[in-house]
């Protein structure tokens, strides 16, 4: 099993995910790993309706940084229950102030 990518990238204040909704296979994968586009934007978490991973649903946050420098955050996803999830994204911007960005995961067989 393998993690759903998602690439999140900030645009003159403007966030947005790629793609969104991010599609979660129960068949072939087990979580998401979402990256930013963008430098000096951090992960701090991932809640779903206001509840901070993990949840039932989601497991804890990992982070990391890829070979590009850039913010990495994984988390597992039971893909318990199908269809579209709202969740919301943590992070700071290169200020170190903290933003918040709610695309949406869509569990699939």
């Amino acid at each position: 099993m393998g993690y759903a990518n998602c690439t999140v990238t900030v645009n003159n204040g403007s966030v947005s995910s790629n793609p969104d909704p991010v599609p979660v296979s129960r068949a072939s994968q087990n979580g998401v790993t979402w990256s930013f586009a963008n430098a000096g934007y951090t992960f701090t978490g991932v809640l779903i309706d206001d509840v901070p991973a993990p949840t039932g649903d989601l497991g804890t946050p990992e982070f990391t940084t890829n070979a590009a420098g850039r913010s990495v955050m994984s988390v597992s996803d039971s893909v318990a229950d199908l269809g579209n999830y709202s969740y919301t994204l943590q992070y700071t911007d290169p200020q170190g102030r903290a933003g918040t960005f709610d695309p949406q995961i869509k569990n699939e067989n």
